[in-house]
């Protein structure tokens, strides 16, 4: 695996990197990997979130038709909706 070096990081900065990883019990290192991991893939949670935003919009047109349809039958068919 490569390195990275990293220069000039705040004090506090380190201060909450050293807090954090401890808190979740992982070496800095680690959860720095962590990090980092989860930084590199947001752009694609972001694109199915965007899918999932689409579909459920789709979902929802298609219930609020389908609730309109069954209305329109039930009046049709002389009961109250």
């Amino acid at each position: 695996m490569a390195a990275i070096t990293i220069k000039g990081i705040p004090e506090n900065t380190l201060a909450t990197i050293r807090d954090l990883s401890k808190d979740a019990k992982m070496t800095q290192n680690k959860y720095l990997i962590a990090l980092l991991n989860n930084h590199a893939i947001s752009p694609e949670v972001g694109r199915v979130e965007s899918n999932y935003q689409e579909l459920l919009q789709l979902v929802i047109h298609e219930l609020q038709y389908s609730r309109q349809t069954i209305e329109a039958l039930m009046k049709m068919l002389g009961e109250d909706a």
